[in-house]
């Protein structure tokens, strides 16, 4: 019984492995991701979410990701008009400064998000 328990970690082991290889590159990161840091479990799940969203691409409150759901809305920055309203943007909009980067969002999930970003 121990040999076939040992068996079949090893087998699961290695599909897990096989698995994560094969995934795509992180479109924010344009690299594989890293291990979210344990301090996001702090964090209420709304945060989590929101930090789930920014890290996949998709988050639901950037205009980037309505365009795609909806054609009536622009992918335009509602903070400074710049196209494309994206992940990438909420880093970088003139309106919004932060000194946060793409990857503070697996390494720091702690940080002040920008809080007028988190009561939309």
């Amino acid at each position: 019984m121990q040999d076939y328990r040992r068996g079949i970690k090893v087998l699961h082991t290695a599909c897990v492995a096989q698995t994560v290889a094969a995934y795509e590159l992180n479109k924010v990161l344009h690299a594989s991701p890293p291990e979210v840091d344990a301090a996001e479990k702090e964090l209420p799940r709304e945060s989590r979410a929101f930090l789930a969203q920014l890290r996949s691409g998709y988050c639901k409150r950037l205009n980037y990701w309505r365009k795609r759901v909806s054609v009536s809305v622009d992918n335009v920055c509602p903070e400074c008009e710049q196209s494309p309203h994206d992940v990438h943007h909420f880093f970088n909009c003139p309106e919004k400064p932060m000194d946060l980067t793409p990857r503070d969002l697996w390494d720091r999930p702690r940080e002040r998000w920008c809080s007028s970003w988190m009561l939309d």
